[in-house]
């Protein structure tokens, strides 16, 4: 029977042979191939900047050069002298980077720490008994805290793969070479809960993630995780939401926007996302860091491309500053995961007051023109669709998961429901004012200064019935008991704009229910990272009562 060394020195022997052969047959420098590795090139570069990297079997060094683009530096290992030699020569122009001869299972002539680690296309050529002890070698070699990753691909599916699984549970795959010799390779399958197993108890934040890939690609997974510092011996909760530093904020726009030392940053708010005040001696931005999962990449590109399109049309609109590369969005690599991060640039002044008659108007009249400007702004199955569905289907369910224990409350609220769906279904045919809906029109998401007004903060922006953006701003200005200060002028001044729009005015108190209930349901959606009490029950109670005064108001006005 083979021991788990022969095993081992099974696969040292493919590669050994495969060597000369190894970077053209991997396809490396081929655009599909490069191209199918994309997304995680991508985060690679992301999560090692600033690190000190060891790489474990580098091979050629494709992945050497990825890594080395924003890591402060990158030392190369792999058991085979060939191909150390191909990732130094691949590696000459890159000052950052050293190579050596070391065996993965042993690191002994590795010096030093090091800040991350990372292994492309190694962890299933690991017999499953010696995985503990190579995570014990590398792990030794790295500082508490230190970013670890894993990627490589599932298996093979192909019908002519010969395939075998040993007393030691390890699968076997043959492997052709261009000279027809033929190799048995290790080629185990990952699993996440294999991974959570092993690294119990001396890593957190670990992330398992399946890459899409094209049809007829072996589909790729990264496994990432940081080692548990040193005082720390029980295995991390999960975690949902995370606080990044100032510091941390500001070298990451030191790094990858036009900044230098003397830029200042400030955490100026937290809402659905965070948002950090960046300051220089001659101005100011704001970089939107978006939780984990709220918005995808396409949806934030939509969001930019809107904002652009508004700018053109003369609408005054907090824009995007681009990165040093050119682009809008950097991913940011948190505790809980992957987020997205866009920097703007800073809306000067201060929110325009509910009480002052001049800025409502002027409110009013920016709130048109972006409406009017925004016609020709296609919908984007990335964002928002705000039909009844969005505002009150899918919010009443969410409401009815805290009034398991309030039936008066969920009474109420059904018989409001039933009401509210009759007014819409006569009011439906009469509402033709759909397109761009900003989606969270309140005074604090513009500023003035001056006579300039600006808007931003298109985060929750769609597409809609226009008339739910007017109902948010008459909305929150009841709540605030500014309601008749602010909505004769604000909607004065949209009229003045938008003449055609007075015709759907008189559903706006429909409008007004439905943003109440959304945001009940958006604040208890929020409970996870804010706490039950965000919400508290006396809101609850008071729910139903605020959309039945509207009722009532509607009713004695027809």
């Amino acid at each position: 029977m083979p021991s788990l060394e022969d095993n081992i020195a099974r696969v040292a022997a493919y590669y050994a042979a495969r060597a000369p052969e190894y970077h053209e047959t991997t396809g490396y420098d081929l655009e599909r191939v490069d191209a199918r590795f994309a997304r995680v090139k991508a985060f690679y570069q992301t999560a090692f900047k600033g690190h000190n990297v060891l790489e474990i079997a580098c091979g050629t060094g494709y992945w050497t050069r990825i890594v080395a683009g924003t890591a402060d530096s990158v030392l190369a290992t792999d058991i085979h002298p060939e191909l150390v030699d191909a990732t130094r020569q691949r590696s000459i122009s890159l000052p950052n980077v050293q190579c050596q001869v070391a065996d993965a299972y042993r690191l002994d002539t590795v010096a030093g720490t090091f800040s991350g680690a990372f292994a492309q296309f190694w962890w299933s050529h690991i017999p499953r008994d010696r995985r503990k002890a190579f995570l014990d070698t590398l792990h030794a070699r790295l500082e508490p805290g230190a970013l670890v990753s894993f990627t490589d691909d599932f298996q093979n599916e192909s019908a002519s793969t010969r395939r075998r699984v040993d007393e030691y549970g390890d699968i076997y795959e043959e492997r052709l070479l261009r000279d027809g010799s033929r190799f048995e390779t290790i080629k185990n399958l990952p699993s996440e809960s294999e991974f959570a197993a092993l690294l119990e108890g001396v890593a957190e934040n670990i992330v398992f993630t399946e890459w899409p890939v094209e049809s007829g690609s072996a589909r790729l997974w990264t496994v990432s995780y940081r080692l548990l510092k040193a005082d720390r011996t029980a295995a991390p909760q999960p975690i949902i939401y995370s606080t990044l530093s100032t510091d941390g904020i500001r070298r990451l726009a030191i790094r990858e926007y036009d900044f230098d030392d003397s830029t200042e940053c400030i955490f100026f708010c937290r809402g659905v996302c965070d948002t950090y005040q960046l300051a220089t001696p001659d101005s100011k931005f704001a970089l939107r860091v978006y939780r984990k999962n709220w918005r995808t990449r396409e949806a934030i590109q939509w969001e930019m491309a809107t904002l652009k399109h508004l700018a053109g049309k003369g609408v005054p609109v907090a824009l995007p500053a681009a990165r040093r590369d050119g682009e809008l969005i950097t991913d940011v690599l948190a505790p809980e995961g992957l987020r997205h991060a866009v920097l703007f640039h800073w809306a000067k002044g201060r929110a325009p007051r509910y009480t002052d008659a001049a800025q409502a108007l002027q409110y009013g009249r920016l709130v048109a023109k972006m409406h009017l400007e925004s016609n020709d702004v296609p919908a984007d199955p990335s964002r928002p669709r705000m039909d009844l569905d969005y505002l009150l289907r899918r919010p009443l369910a969410t409401i009815r998961t805290r009034l398991k224990e309030m039936p008066a409350v969920a009474s109420a609220l059904t018989a409001l429901e039933e009401r509210t769906l009759t007014y819409f279904e006569r009011a439906q045919p009469h509402l033709k004012d759909w397109g761009l809906t900003h989606g969270d029109i309140w005074a604090n998401n513009a500023r003035i200064d001056g006579d300039h007004l600006v808007l931003f903060d298109f985060d929750f922006a769609g597409s809609g019935w226009r008339l739910f953006d007017l109902a948010t701003y008459r909305w929150h200005a009841r709540t605030l008991k500014v309601e008749q200060q602010a909505w004769p002028p604000f909607i004065e001044g949209y009229l003045q704009v938008r003449p055609e729009a007075a015709e759907s005015l008189r559903f706006l108190w429909l409008f007004m229910i439905l943003r109440h209930l959304w945001t009940v349901a958006h604040f208890i959606r929020r409970g996870p990272e804010t706490g039950a009490a965000f919400l508290p029950d006396e809101e609850l109670d008071d729910m139903v009562p605020f959309c039945e005064k509207l009722e009532a108001e509607h009713a004695a006005m027809n």
